[in-house]
This record gives C-alpha cells, structure tokens and sequence, in this order.
C-alpha cells in the first residue's frame, strides 16, 4: 500500500474515476447544508461532514462489480487522523484495502492492489479535531474494466403502457440510466424487518421464472414505527434538480384480505430532497374520498384527491405493473407523472431541512401498514428499478 498525493496521470495509465456522481450513503450527516452527496459531486466547494464522533464512515456504490486500485480523499479541515479504505461485494461484508494515518489535512491519494468491488468506503477510525470527518471530494480509480456491465433489464411499465414514443412530457419509459436494480434482496443498501424471514427471495406465486420478493408482515414487526413494516431502502441518490422513474411489479395474493375502511398500506415512497418529511407521493393502497373501494396509487395526503389508481378487487391474484415519473426542482417543487399522464400537478414543497423525519434521500420498497389491520400478511414486490437522467 502506498500513500502520495493524488495525480492526473491516473486517467492517463487506463485508470478511470468510478465514483463521481454515484449513489452513496453515510453513517451520519452533520447538517443538511453537508448531505452525502456533496463528498462526490465533483465540486470542491462542497463536502460532507459526519457527526461529531469517532467511527464514521462514507461509501459509494459503483452500480455493478468494478476493478478498484486506488483513492483519493479531499480532506477538508476536518480530516481523519487514522482511516481505512475497505471494499465489498454487497454492501455488508467489508474488506480493508489499506489502513492510512494522516498528520495534517490535505488530499490524499491511496493504492492497493487492484481488486472487484462493488462498494468501496472511507472508514473513520478517529477524528483529527473535534469535528468528526468532513470530506469534499472522495473518488475512486481502477484499472479499466474489460467489459461493460450487462444491459439492464427492460424498464417496467405502467397498467395500460404501451410500446409507442414517449409522450413530449411526462415520458411513459424511462430515458435515462438504470442506477439501481432491486430484483434480489442483497441488491438493496437497508433491510429493515424484525426477522430474517420477513422479506425473502422466492420464486413467482404463478410459477413464472424469475426472482421477486416476499414481503410477510405480523401485526407485532414495529421495527421503527408502531405500525408493523418489512422495508428495504437504496442507498441516497435522490438530490434537489433530478429526474428520476421508480417503479416494477406488486402481486397481491387472491386471498388479501380488504383492508378496513379508513386504513392505509404503504408499498413505496421517495424520501428526501427537495422535501421534508415523508413522502409527498407514496404508493398506497387507501380507500380516497373518490374511490368506491381501496386503491393502489396514488392519492393526496389528505386522502381527497386521487392521481392515479387500480382497484384492488382488479388487482387480486395477478400481477400489476407501475412506473412513476417524477421531477424535483432546486426551489423546492416536484410533479409527477404515470404512463405519461401527468397525476400531480407542480406542487410547492420546502426543501429539506433538519427536520426531514423521512431520514436520508433514498427510495422504499416495502410493505407498511396501520396496525391492527390483521395478524399477519403478505404480498410480492418483483422488477424493482429506478432510472435517473444523467445517471
């Protein structure tokens, strides 16, 4: 392992940078003003900081498995006195690639030898000052991979889509990259259930081939809230000006019980920027002032305005497909689209602060519900995807 300071010659020796613009997540963000993101923005004039402690870290995913060798870290003043560099397959089992000690702030540029990862983080080991660890920019090298990652698989498409060109606004498939692929549970950055069993991959209730997820949940799994949950979560990449399409396919067993009037089901949100609090659009299933009975889609907070929807009498025993459209601005407004009918309109919303309780800008897959609804439940998430302009 060898420590220097950091040099272009490394994009000029077939080493090419894998992490800029990345989705990442942290162990803590010391404010709003220092989000994750800001460590890989390609701007030096940003930078994340932790909380005030020791053990902190900052990773990156890659999207795919990479050939790593090297990293650069812009320390700003708050600069770690002794870190280490690790990598991983899947976001959970971490090797060190190299431990670094550090006597002063200044960009430091790390080598190893080269290696397949997917994840690849700073580890805080202890803080230099009292500040925790702040870092502008952290980027990742590597040999040039021999291949590119395989193309994704085709976007999903909402109820009724059809193949034809997109619509001028509000595009019914996706134009951008795929920047996370959600079939398999370990693709998937936080796993919240209160047991292993609670989520699991499992093979299509129909028979088809392929992978989906099995959501089970017991009126007493109050993992985070006092309402029962199993949830996954990807890592934060949703920032204030994206543009991003989530969605993929819900099957909802024949024998689903209704839910009781007024009751509510959470099956995926958006959480984060540029918005606080939780999701302004989460994909429910709740019976609206409108509707003649409970409905997957979406629906107003209030519960009076319904965007977009399928009945869950047309919904039992099949499969249903959905992807949504969503745009973000910076000035804190977003809208939203589905099968490239606009189903909310621009809506101001204030831009994420300290007082977010949705936590971190990620996106949920997940099966959350009001409590006392039944002893127990279950339905399948399969296809997961979310797409980005410019991802």
């Amino acid at each position: 392992m060898a420590v220097a300071p950091a040099s272009a010659a490394d994009a000029a020796n077939s080493m090419t940078e894998k992490a800029t613009h990345k989705p990442a997540r942290a162990s803590s963000v010391r404010r709003s003003a220092f989000a994750v993101s800001k460590a890989n923005d390609a701007n030096r004039s940003t930078r994340w900081a932790s909380a005030r402690s020791r053990r902190q870290w900052w990773r990156v995913d890659l999207g795919a498995q990479r050939s790593v060798s090297r990293v650069s870290i812009d320390w700003a003043s708050a600069y770690a006195a002794r870190y280490r560099i690790q990598t991983s397959g899947d976001g959970r089992t971490w090797h060190t690639a190299a431990s670094v000690r550090a006597h002063h702030s200044a960009t430091r540029a790390t080598s190893f030898a080269a290696r397949s990862a997917r994840y690849v983080r700073m580890f805080g080991v202890k803080p230099a000052t009292r500040w925790g660890f702040s870092i502008q920019e952290m980027k990742v090298f590597g040999p040039r991979d021999a291949s590119t990652p395989a193309p994704a698989a085709p976007a999903p498409k909402a109820p009724g889509t059809s193949s034809g060109a997109p619509a001028a606004s509000g595009n019914p498939t996706p134009t951008g990259a795929r920047v996370f692929d959600g079939t398999r549970k370990a693709n998937w950055s936080q796993i919240i259930e209160a047991a292993p069993d609670r989520i699991s991959d499992t093979g299509d209730p129909l028979g088809a081939a392929g992978n989906v997820l099995k959501f089970t949940v017991q009126d007493g799994d109050t993992v985070i809230s006092p309402n029962p949950r199993a949830q996954l979560e990807t890592s934060d990449f949703i920032n204030p000006g994206d543009e991003i399409w989530f969605g993929g396919r819900i099957f909802v067993p024949a024998d689903f019980q209704t839910p009781p009037s007024g009751s509510w089901i959470t099956l995926s949100s958006v959480y984060g920027p540029p918005y606080s609090g939780a999701s302004p659009a989460p994909i429910q299933i709740v019976q609206g002032a409108t509707d003649s009975e409970p409905t997957f889609g979406i629906v107003s907070k209030d519960w009076t305005t319904r965007y977009w929807g399928v009945p869950l009498s047309q919904m039992r025993g099949k499969w249903v497909s959905w992807l949504i459209h969503e745009k973000f601005a910076t000035d804190g407004w977003m809208e939203a689209w589905v099968n490239g009918k606009q189903v909310m309109a621009r809506r101001n919303l204030a831009l994420i602060d300290g007082s977010n309780n949705g936590g971190a800008n990620h996106i949920t897959q997940t099966f959350y519900r009001e409590k006392g609804m039944w002893s127990t439940a279950t339905i399948y998430h399969a296809d997961f995807g979310v797409w980005k302009v410019g991802g």
